[in-house]
């Protein structure tokens, strides 16, 4: 496999946000002029690195790992870190450092923590093209875009392969947010990044139950809730469990109890 780049190359930003693009770098330790570093040090940023070929050693958080070709490795800001590459087959990555408010949250996002921050690359081709795609076209006023576009999509990438965390988020963002009448099935997917048949499946297999069919029995759980403890009437509690109008609960409630909301009342009352 050929070298990804013929040179070495670094490139600097300045922006705000809740996330901003520090530096961008590529380095192939094969080359003479570049000196490891072996001891540990602090930087003031958080860094994402893709390992594109060759292998190297990680140390962070007490733990050291053993960095291959197609792996990420995320870093906080602030903390004892040393990362060199091995003598006889010395790494080539490339680099995103990046600071913000919320950018500690891009590295969860991610996939990664302090017990854990080293992963393999999700979908590395799509990964080493999308960067590939980046420093060619580096050298416009608008770099910056380009920088900030190709780390997001690094991003999803990895958000794309975190399968099992995203079944466990999709109940919990269902449990937040069903009393909603925006939340949907298909507002839950786009926030997952996921198709709707997979989501179905995986949520089925995991919870033994189809994830309408959950979003449905939490919506009607409160709905008995408000009509057991007031005199609501029966289109403010539908609308406070998440349905859009008065009938379609009407019809819901009695399809899975039975009864009528106002006779659900007059029992429990």
């Amino acid at each position: 496999m050929g070298k990804f780049l013929s040179s070495q190359d670094s490139r600097f930003f300045l922006s705000e946000g809740d996330l901003h693009i520090v530096n961008l770098g590529y380095n192939d330790f094969s080359k003479s002029d570049l000196t490891p570093i072996h001891s540990p040090r602090l930087q003031g940023y958080y860094t994402l690195h893709y390992v594109i070929s060759g292998k190297g050693t990680l140390t962070f958080g007490g733990n050291t790992y053993a960095v291959g070709a197609d792996s990420l490795f995320f870093l906080p800001p602030n903390e004892p870190i040393l990362y060199y590459p091995d003598p006889t087959d010395p790494w080539e990555y490339v680099w995103f450092s990046f600071n913000g408010d919320q950018a500690a949250r891009y590295g969860n996002l991610m996939g990664f923590s302090e017990q854990a921050p080293v992963r393999t690359a999700p979908f590395p081709q799509a990964i080493r093209s999308c960067l590939e795609r980046l420093f060619l076209s580096l050298g416009s006023t608008d770099d910056y875009y380009l920088v900030l576009s190709a780390f997001y999509e690094v991003v999803h990438r990895c958000r794309q392969a975190i399968q099992p965390r995203s079944m466990e988020s999709a109940k919990e963002i269902v449990d937040a947010n069903f009393t909603s009448n925006s939340f949907s099935i298909e507002k839950l997917c786009q926030t997952l990044y996921i198709s709707h048949s997979h989501l179905c499946r995986q949520f089925k297999a995991a919870y033994g139950v189809s994830v309408k069919q959950y979003l449905i029995t939490r919506r009607l759980e409160h709905a008995k809730h408000l009509l057991a403890g007031g005199n609501l009437p029966v289109k403010t509690v539908a609308l406070s469990c998440g349905f859009n109008d008065e009938l379609h609960f009407m019809k819901t409630f009695k399809s899975a109890t039975g009864m009528t909301a106002l006779a659900y009342r007059h029992q429990s009352q």
